[in-house]
């Protein structure tokens, strides 16, 4: 039985370092393995690969390996992962309206927030 698109993502965005990783890909793009563990300090090689991996997959990013040079990898956001800013928007918008005892999320980066 396949399973369903809509909780598939749902489930992915879900996930712990997802959203600032995706959000590091869209303000930074170009940036390799290598240098997204330099800006998420806290994040594991493990987590960063399966994360990387599942966003892949479903085509939110895509992985450039240039021609010249095939040991440097390059992720950045595709047309697909760009919709998500608006549901991301969103989710702040929602926040802001009804959590009033949570402090706004206007931080643009999640790794700058201290909840991370």
């Amino acid at each position: 039985m396949e399973s369903c698109p809509v909780s598939d993502v749902a489930q992915l965005l879900g996930k712990k370092w997802t959203l600032p990783l995706l959000q590091q890909i869209h303000l930074y793009g170009g940036k390799g393995f290598n240098e997204l563990m330099r800006q998420m300090k806290k994040i594991s090689p493990k987590i960063l690969t399966e994360r990387l991996r599942a966003l892949e997959d479903l085509e939110i990013i895509k992985k450039e390996v240039p021609e010249q040079d095939q040991s440097k990898t390059a992720y950045s956001i595709t047309s697909k992962g760009k919709e998500l800013e608006v549901v991301l928007a969103q989710f702040r918008a929602w926040n802001q309206k009804y959590n009033h005892n949570i402090p706004d999320c206007m931080e643009k980066e999640c790794i700058l927030c201290e909840r991370y």
